[in-house]
This record gives C-alpha cells, structure tokens and sequence, in this order.
C-alpha cells in the first residue's frame, strides 16, 4: 500500500514507512492479517505490535520490526497461538497487553502469565497463575533484565498492585512497588490504594535501565456496587527513593489556565522519561475541575507541572484543540501526544499526530509540532482516523545540532483499510 514518503512541515521533516498493514500475509502463510494493533516501540529501534489472522479460524500473533523503514520481509515473530513453550501449547495472546520481548498469554493448561523471550528465542515463564498469588495480570512492560507488571491476586480477597519480576526465571518472589491494602493514598492514611492504571517505564537501549517506572492509580470505596469517595493521583516509583505522590486530583493546580484555582479533577495512564533540560518528568492528559482538557508534564525534581497543550490553545495550523482522546507517548527529550482539532467547516481536518520537544521546567511558551494530521494523508490516501500515539513511544538521540525521532502509528483510511506505520523524524 505504501513504501516511503517524505513531508517538511514547518521545518520538520518526516519520513513515514509502511511496517504492515491488512493488506499483507502473515508470515509462513495462515492468512491475511484482519486486526492489527496499536505499536509499541522498545529501545531505540524497535516496534512491536499485535495482529490477527485466519482463513479458517482465528490466530494471534506478536512481531517486531528491527529496523526503521525495514520492508515487510525483516519482521520477526516473537509469539504466536499454537507455538510450543516447553511441552505447553499457547491457545490465546491478550493482545495489547505486552511491550517488547514480554507478553501475556494463556496455554492449552490454563495456565494464565508472562512469557518473555530471550536473544536465542527461548520463550520461558516469568509468572503464572499457577506458580505465583497471582490469578490475573492486567499488563506487563519489558523492562530490560525486569518486567514490571500490574498483577491481581483473588485467592485470599481481592489484591491488586504493581510488581517487579526478574526477567531470569520463573519465580516465587515480586517485590511490590505499590499494592492494594499496603499502600496509603497520602491525603488519608486510613485510604488504600485499590485501583492501578497500566505502568510505564524509562525507555533505553541499555540492557539494565533505570528502575523508574510511573503509573496512575486511584482510591475509592464500592458500595453496594457504585464507586464513591474516589482519590486519584500520579505516582513514581524509583530504586532509590521508593513510591512517591507527584500529583493529586482536587489538590494540584493546572497549569497555565484560564479558570482561578482550577485544579486537576482527572488522569490517563501516564508516560515516564528522562530529559537533558529537567531530568526524569511524567507525561500524562489531565482534566481540570473547572473545565479544560490537555496534555502536561510535571518534572520530578523541580516539582513542577507544565502545559504542553490543551483545549484552550490553538493547534500550529491555528485550529483550536477540542481533545486529547490518547494517552501520550515519552522517550526522553520528547512527548508526543494525538490532538482532535478543527474548524466549523471540517472538526477533524487538523486531528493527528504533534511532538513537544521538551526544553525543561523553567520554559515560558512551548513550541508545538505537527507530525502528521488527518488532511495530509499518507501516501494519496485521506485517513478517516489520524494516527494514533496511544501506546506508541519516542526513541530520541539528542545532539546540539539536529534532533531526530522514531515514532510507530496506526492508522486507517477512508477505503476502510489499516495499518501500522513507522515515522522518522528530524528536528
């Protein structure tokens, strides 16, 4: 459907590659590819993502493309329904639940958990719900030598939490980074965390990466049912200081609004990464308790929140932003976020992909970047939904000259078909 194609927009160019799309085969045959999901981008280079297939029944599959703009033909398997772990064979891949070389699974045995596979593509079992307290695992992220995942236990009650694994082998011991009925919302400390969002990690090429991860999670009390007395916050967790509250819903002010004392009402998952101009920072959409919807990041140390975009500013084509329906994307010097923006005329025409180049805690205006947005198309094609960044992630090489990116996307066109794309960006 499309090789490459080049675009400068306003000084930043972008050139985008098809990885794979609806058109193309699975590898070894099987049949046509009919799902294939939101990316994820590991390291600096690769791109996972999840799709299915089947002429006669359903199969999934996880692959990994190695290389930026690498044509069809170098993508590699890294798991799939029917292959062999041990003498246990995988019927189901809970799809969109994995990142890099680490997924979730279910066997022929029922045996529910995280696989991971090595350089030699030895697939071996990391948790499972038959060899640790957990009965369910909600998502799992490849952490370099660590996977770190969000685990639910319901073998004694209901426990849910954030887990640490050594990615070695299968073992009895996770150390809890923030659970359910152990950890204290800090506004009451008779209110215990019961709700975890997915976990996010510093993205490197390093083998042994920082331990930082970042996540949502929130307190509430069910009765009869119906959630009441909800407390929600951004959390960090680092190997040096432990879990920390960075932000907290009804107490934190928003940035640069229009609204006195408007404070932060809501969170999505959230994004972690460390840049050169304000060290380790979260990114994450929030949403004010007097109106207003955007895109922030808060830096760790300076303690301070900024706005990168939001419902009361105006795209660079001078559309006014309506939403931020995704979760951003992190990696280092960069955040990238999708944005719904439009005129009267057409509400969508500006919606797509922009990238925030992060210049630190102390920047007084922030220069936002168009990627890509639905009227510009790909490849001849009108897109009927702009790329999404929604678990898709930034691989940044920074020097003092140019900067340049590497961002994987889905999307879809107006003909119906999809796909996912890769994009190489120069600032």
């Amino acid at each position: 459907m499309l090789a490459v194609i080049t675009a400068t927009v306003l000084g930043l160019s972008v050139n985008i590659s098809r990885i794979a799309d609806d058109t193309d085969e699975a590898p070894g045959g099987g049949g046509r590819l009919v799902q294939l999901t939101f990316p994820r981008v590991s390291g600096e280079k690769d791109c996972y993502f999840q799709v299915a297939y089947g002429d006669r029944g359903m199969q999934q599959m996880v692959m990994k493309q190695t290389a930026p703009d690498a044509k069809y033909a170098s993508l590699q398997v890294v798991a799939e329904t029917g292959m062999m772990i041990g003498e246990i064979e995988v019927d189901n891949l809970l799809l969109e639940s994995g990142s890099g070389e680490c997924f979730i699974a279910d066997t022929s045995t029922d045996q529910t958990g995280i696989y991971c596979r090595n350089p030699q593509g030895v697939v071996t079992p990391i948790a499972t719900n038959q060899s640790s307290p957990f009965s369910n695992f909600v998502s799992a992220i490849d952490w370099g030598q660590h996977v770190v995942f969000n685990g639910v236990s319901e073998n004694q009650g209901y426990q849910a939490g954030i887990f640490l694994a050594s990615r070695g082998s299968i073992s009895n011991s996770y150390n809890p980074l923030a659970s359910c009925k152990n950890t204290p919302f800090s506004r009451n400390a008779s209110a215990f965390l019961n709700f975890f969002g997915t976990p996010e990690v510093v993205r490197s090429a390093s083998s042994s990466p920082p331990l930082v991860t970042a996540f949502f999670a929130s307190h509430h009390t069910d009765v009869n049912g119906e959630y009441i007395n909800v407390h929600a916050g951004v959390f960090i967790w680092t190997a040096e200081i432990g879990l920390r509250l960075l932000l907290e819903d009804h107490v934190s002010p928003v940035p640069s609004s229009p609204h006195l004392n408007n404070k932060f009402w809501g969170f999505s998952d959230v994004c972690t990464g460390s840049s050169s101009r304000g060290g380790l920072y979260v990114a994450f959409v929030g949403i004010g308790t007097k109106g207003g919807k955007g895109v922030y990041v808060h830096y760790v140390e300076a303690g301070k929140t900024v706005r990168l975009a939001d419902t009361n500013q105006r795209s660079p084509s001078g559309d006014p932003f309506e939403d931020f329906p995704f979760n951003p994307s992190c990696s280092n010097n960069f955040v990238s976020f999708y944005g719904d923006a439009g005129d009267s005329t057409d509400s969508t025409r500006s919606s797509g992909l922009y990238l925030v180049l992060l210049q630190g805690p102390k920047v007084k205006k922030v220069s936002i970047q168009t990627v890509l947005v639905k009227s510009q198309g790909i490849g001849g094609a009108t897109l009927l939904a702009a790329p999404q960044a929604s678990g898709g992630s930034l691989s940044v090489p920074l020097n003092t000259i140019r900067a340049s990116a590497k961002m994987c996307f889905f999307a879809q066109f107006t003909n119906g078909t999809y796909g996912v794309f890769s994009a190489s960006i120069t600032l």
